[in-house]
């Protein structure tokens, strides 16, 4: 993909600035009349999103030359964009899948969402501009605990060549098991209760016969 908009200088051996030139629509830079010496060329401003790429190019202007001097090229010049991989694990450290995140940008909006764990737990996105981010945890796979945790991170305006990309790793911890059998009384308080309770009865009912005969006698 070719990229309109990026700004260059070059500059001479003494560190002059000699010329300003920006990639056009086909991204290409050209400089044109430079006098005969030894040059440097670097990035300045990348197009909106990218990562400055500050490597400099070095290239000399011959001073004898059979007629027309040749076209120097100075190859290709690559804007980079940066990378985020995420890891999923436990507490043991396996892998987690189907856990999902999304990114917040430096104001707290939402940059990238649906950002879901495959089955060996990881996540890679490519492409993110430069500046600060955040991610977040939004659902956590079944069985374990989401992370309430935030992970913030920064996407450098300006690097070397290829920035290298960013690790974040992410542990959940496993759902504590929850009691499925209630406490209940041994067989030694159950048989006691029992008999508590059929005494009870018996002396319920022995005071309730015993009434009775009383009242019957009274009534006779």
């Amino acid at each position: 993909m070719v990229l309109k908009g990026a700004h260059f200088e070059i500059r001479d051996e003494e560190n002059n600035l000699v010329e300003r030139a920006v990639s056009d629509v086909e991204g290409m830079v050209k400089a044109e009349n430079l006098a005969p010496g030894k040059y440097s060329v670097s990035e300045i401003e990348a197009p909106a999103g990218y990562i400055i790429n500050t490597e400099t190019l070095d290239f000399t202007i011959e001073g004898l030359s059979m007629g027309k001097p040749e076209k120097i090229d100075l190859g290709v010049f690559v804007n980079y964009r940066g990378v985020l991989r995420i890891e999923k694990v436990d507490g043991k450290g396996n892998q987690l899948a189907d856990a999902e995140f999304k990114l917040l940008d430096a104001e707290g909006k939402t940059y990238q969402e649906k950002l879901v764990s495959d089955e060996s737990g990881k996540i890679m996105i490519s492409g993110i501009a430069e500046g600060k981010y955040t991610l977040v945890e939004v659902r956590a796979p079944k069985g374990y605990i989401e992370s309430d945790e935030e992970y913030p991170f920064e996407i450098a305006a300006s690097h070397e060549g290829r920035p290298s990309e960013i690790l974040i790793r992410v542990i959940n911890e496993e759902l504590p098991e929850e009691e499925s059998v209630e406490s209940l009384p041994n067989a030694g308080d159950a048989d006691t209760g029992f008999l508590f309770t059929l005494m009870g009865l018996l002396f319920i009912t022995g005071g309730l016969t015993f009434l009775n005969k009383h009242n019957k006698r009274r009534i006779v």
